[in-house]
């Protein structure tokens, strides 16, 4: 992160005293041209050129079965993809209506897509009749959502909102979750999560129809942040002190090294499809 980006990133957050100090060390370390890690990332690299002229031990047969997909029903297609594409972060995604009702929805098929502009990328597939989710509905009629970080002290809270409510519930109230006002659009963000994006609307992108088993490709422009005070130091946002979640597959979920099952009939999987 250069001197630049961190001083528009401390700023971002009002130019308190704190801010002030963590600029001010970031400033030394970036003039140092050295970090903590710096000797690590040398021996690492030698590690690696090692590696790489070593002939690797491999824990998996070098015999592949090759099959067509379309050979696959639905339920398999999305066995392959979500059992190979792993781990999976979880977007968190808030957004509110047009008639002000909030709702919040997970979802493991999201990725960034780059950083000018700043943008990522999510996909929400149709219901059973062919009809848009909520989610979908009101990026559409407001343009505006929110990508809020999806750690491991509110896992069980995300698990809630994964569930299907009526477009006039409110869902953070079902999910005990709190609300705040954003600073780009009508849709709030988690107060419980450490790090929430302000997306605008810039692409959707069907693929597959309005049908069971179709999507719709959502691009967002990042145009604002929220990150908790504590999950910042002098290099910027400190990832290890996120508890980030991901998706493995199935029930599966993983926080760091650690692996738990979240077992429900309602979670969305192959009942679902």
């Amino acid at each position: 992160m250069s001197a630049r980006v961190f001083s528009r990133l401390v700023r971002a957050f009002g130019g308190s005293s704190w801010a002030q100090t963590l600029y001010r060390n970031g400033r030394s370390r970036l003039r140092s041209g050295l970090t903590e890690d710096s000797s690590h990332s040398m021996w690492d690299s030698k590690i690696l050129s090692g590696l790489v002229r070593a002939k690797p031990s491999l824990p998996y047969s070098l015999k592949k079965v090759s099959t067509c997909f379309d050979s696959l029903d639905i339920v398999q297609r999305y066995e392959v993809l979500a059992s190979t594409i792993k781990p999976r972060p979880i977007a968190f995604i808030s957004t509110c209506s047009t008639g002000g009702c909030n709702n919040l929805a997970p979802v493991a098929f999201f990725m960034p897509v780059t950083s000018d502009p700043a943008s990522l990328a999510f996909s929400m597939t149709w219901r059973r009749d062919g009809s848009e989710k909520d989610t979908l509905v009101n990026i559409r009629s407001t343009g505006h959502f929110v990508v809020n970080h999806t750690t491991l002290p509110i896992i069980a809270k995300v698990f809630v909102a994964s569930q299907e409510f009526g477009p006039d519930v409110d869902e953070f109230e079902e999910a005990g979750l709190t609300p705040v006002p954003s600073v780009c659009g009508p849709a709030p963000h988690v107060l419980e999560s450490p790090v929430s994006l302000e997306c605008r609307l810039l692409h959707t992108l069907p693929v597959g129809g309005k049908r069971h088993g179709g999507t719709t490709v959502v691009i967002g422009q990042v145009v604002h942040m929220h990150v908790s005070e504590s999950c910042i130091d002098g290099n910027g946002i400190r990832g290890e002190t996120l508890q980030s979640v991901s998706r493995v597959e199935g029930t599966r979920f993983a926080a760091g090294e650690r692996k738990f099952d979240i077992v429900s009939e309602k979670i969305w999987g192959k009942a679902k499809w």
